[in-house]
């Protein structure tokens, strides 16, 4: 299979995808508008249809595709069936099941598994613990960077019923343990399940490796769409894009080794419910460093530092696999329009997910 039917199959995968969440994504907001008025039920509502939609809508695109434009893998399993089933129709005992043969549903959910969870719990800990919270309390050091964000989350917007950040605290944290929970499966079902599956299937290794990296950072630059940003610096979306590239590394390489999706979501879920209560409080009146630094990221970060120094978290290996793909894609660029082409296609698929 040639690489542009490879790349045609990526693109029409994620368009049929797009086509399907917006029907759905349009019914619901008739069916919201007409039949809620409860800003509190809307919300959460308003996310689980998003979160829904998302998986239902890669999956239909993924059975869609494979239906339609089977690759080589699809073309050798339903040839492998018609045989089995001559052999069946020809003999008294069935034919041996070949387990290598996966229908590619099964491929897209492979990561969400419940094998050694608690192991799976404890590495979300240390992930979140070690990556997620340094790499934004970094970010929130630099100066304008946390307004930025209360800009991005339109949190002063008052007369947004949706705008769970100044609820009283208690609801607040349920709110957002919610919400986030959605959030965090959903990027992770998109950019680390799909497409170091279904993604790894159809393009080379290093090169999906990367685009899924490449593509996480491109969706935080996305802040500078946002009606409150315009007019502001575009460090800040620069800096986000970056910040987003460098999760989306260490969180491949993560998935890449262990191929499982439960610690990522739930670092993430954490990371994000940690830094809605940092803006929360910084939006009050709080000072960040004689309040949130002190009871938020002190704790955490010393934390971080006993996990770092007793090699209870190892990072090399996540760098290892991030520097084997990294250099395998450098040696497989081989002119200009390969690079070329590459740019044109995450610009392709940024448009895409960003409709998703």
């Amino acid at each position: 299979m040639t690489t542009s039917e490879n790349y045609a199959r990526l693109i029409f995968l994620l368009l049929s995808s797009v086509l399907t969440n917006f029907f759905f994504y349009f019914i619901s907001q008739i069916i919201l508008d007409k039949s809620l008025s409860d800003g509190l039920l809307k919300l959460y509502i308003y996310w689980i249809s998003l979160a829904v939609f998302t998986f239902f809508s890669l999956s239909f695109g993924v059975w869609i595709v494979y239906k339609i434009f089977p690759n080589n893998q699809v073309k050798n399993i339903q040839q492998s069936k018609k045989q089995d089933k001559k052999k069946k129709n020809n003999s008294l005992s069935l034919p041996p099941k070949n387990k290598d043969q996966k229908p590619h549903l099964k491929i897209l959910f492979k990561g969400f598994t419940k094998k050694n969870f608690f192991s799976q719990i404890k590495d979300g800990i240390l992930l979140f613990t070690c990556i997620y919270i340094p790499l934004d309390f970094i970010s929130y050091l630099i100066p304008g960077v946390l307004d930025y964000s209360v800009n991005s989350l339109q949190v002063l917007d008052l007369n947004d019923p949706m705008n769970y950040f100044l609820y009283n605290f208690p609801l607040m944290i349920i709110t957002t343990l919610f919400i986030h929970f959605l959030v965090a499966s959903r990027e992770e079902f998109i950019y680390r399940e799909f497409f170091l599956t279904i993604g790894k299937e159809e393009l080379q290794s290093p090169k999906v490796f990367l685009y899924s990296a490449i593509l996480f950072g491109l969706a935080h630059f996305n802040y500078i769409f946002i009606p409150n940003n315009i007019g502001k610096s575009v460090f800040y979306p620069i800096w986000w894009g970056f910040n987003g590239l460098i999760i989306g590394l260490i969180a491949g390489a993560y998935f890449w080794g262990k191929q499982k999706i439960f610690p990522l979501i739930f670092a993430h879920w954490i990371n994000n419910t940690f830094s809605a209560i940092v803006v929360r409080q910084y939006v009050l009146g709080y000072s960040f460093w004689n309040y949130i630094f002190i009871y938020l990221y002190i704790p955490v970060l010393s934390l971080a530092l006993i996990f770092y120094i007793t090699r209870i978290f190892k990072i090399d290996h996540l760098f290892k696999i991030i520097k084997k793909n990294v250099v395998k894609y450098v040696q497989s660029i081989n002119n200009w329009k390969t690079l070329a082409l590459d740019f044109f296609m995450i610009g392709i698929l940024w448009l895409l997910l960003s409709l998703i």
